[in-house]
């Protein structure tokens, strides 16, 4: 099954100490995500406003994808101006409890993300239309199997804190953890379905936001 791993991320800190960030969390992760430590070259913006750099070469191949930083300057709050990181795989060559314990809560906190989730690729197409024009610092397409959410987009969705969100939802998922200034929550420990990712979806909607 092709999945997918998705981290967002406001622009505030340097480049430079970002990515150093970024890469260092991938030195301390078993294979198939681990890179080895090394200077690697800040991601240069040339006359481009944003900065890409590509994990081919340095994860197996049946993991693609990048990290695309957003130039520091004509900033506004829109997530179109995010830095963010894409990770596309084969779920049945990756341990799928591991990526969702140890590479994501790390790569959270490495980005600084304020949104993440892991999940079915498929869902990219199947929400492209309600996803299109949307300000994901401030809105909420859809409730992923596995998802982060930080406190700040807690609170302009859904009017919440953190535990509030917390306190309505832990008794019906696998999994809640509050970290870095927001939430985890982990409805699946296993690849889903569309159709399965579907119905989390909606159960989630049901508890946070029918009941708001």
């Amino acid at each position: 099954m092709k999945y997918e791993l998705y981290l967002s991320s406001k622009p505030e800190n340097a480049v430079a100490d970002k990515h150093r960030k970024v890469m260092s969390a991938f030195s301390h992760f078993k294979n198939p995500w681990h890179i080895e430590q090394s200077d690697f070259q800040t991601p240069d913006f040339g006359s481009e406003i944003s900065a890409d750099f590509s994990f081919k070469g340095y994860l197996p191949g049946f993991i693609k994808g990048f990290v695309s930083y957003r130039h520091r300057e004509m900033l506004e709050d829109t997530s179109l101006h995010d830095d963010y990181l894409q990770l596309t795989f084969n779920t049945a060559k990756i341990d799928f409890l591991y990526l969702i314990e140890e590479v994501l809560p790390t790569l959270i906190q490495s980005l600084d993300a304020y949104f993440a989730y892991i999940a079915n690729e498929e869902l990219i197409y199947v929400d492209f239309k309600r996803s299109r024009h949307k300000n994901f610092r401030s809105e909420i397409v859809r409730f992923y199997p596995v998802i982060f959410l930080s406190e700040d987009l807690c609170s302009r969705f859904l009017g919440m804190t953190c535990a509030q969100v917390k306190a309505k939802v832990e008794s019906s998922t696998e999994k809640t953890q509050l970290i870095n200034d927001g939430i985890l929550i982990v409805s699946a420990l296993h690849p889903l379905t569309v159709e399965e990712s579907n119905r989390i979806d909606m159960e989630l909607n049901a508890l946070l936001i029918s009941q708001k």
